[in-house]
């Protein structure tokens, strides 16, 4: 059985996340839904997340980054 994809588990992932990376959770939560959602204002977040379901936020997600991957910051 795979990992959970429920709500409050990414919450409390990406929250741990952002504090262990020195960046305010806010500003990674509004990175995660636009990279999500296209837009910078959602429904919930985590919610969303779980109802477009894992291969649906991984193929999103890997297209942002790979978006993002020429503009060499």
């Amino acid at each position: 059985m795979g990992k959970p994809w429920k709500a409050d588990v990414f919450e409390k992932t990406f929250r741990n996340l952002a504090e262990e990376s020195g960046i305010k959770a806010g500003d990674m939560f509004q990175l995660i839904r636009v990279a999500v959602s296209g837009q910078t204002v959602t429904p919930p977040l985590f919610e969303s997340i779980q109802i477009l379901g894992e291969e649906e936020v991984l193929k999103r997600i890997n297209s942002a980054i790979i978006f993002l991957e020429p503009l060499d910051y």
